[in-house]
């Protein structure tokens, strides 16, 4: 544990951000248990998973038909996209 510690505090450093003593052990926790979790991702035979990321547990489809539709004017001005209001003071 004392290793993973170390390179939490190395990390932080890196990123400059200060970490107390109790934060660096508890993302040490944090990031063991994501590396058991990825450890067991990779024990899984292939096909196992479900590859498309979209899918729904249930069968729905959220993603909307990527259908061509007529877009708001724009005009360039002084540099700027410039568009229709939508949105009332």
């Amino acid at each position: 544990m004392e290793y993973e510690a170390e390179r939490v505090r190395e990390l932080s450093r890196i990123a400059r951000v200060a970490l107390s003593e109790e934060e660096v052990l508890r993302l040490t926790r944090e990031m063991g248990a994501m590396r058991e979790l990825a450890d067991a991702l990779l024990e899984l035979p292939e096909g196992a998973v479900d590859a498309d990321p979209f899918s729904d547990a249930v069968g729905l489809s959220v993603l909307r038909a990527d259908l061509a539709r007529e877009s708001a004017e724009t005009v360039v001005a002084g540099g700027y996209f410039t568009v229709p209001r939508t949105v009332e003071e």
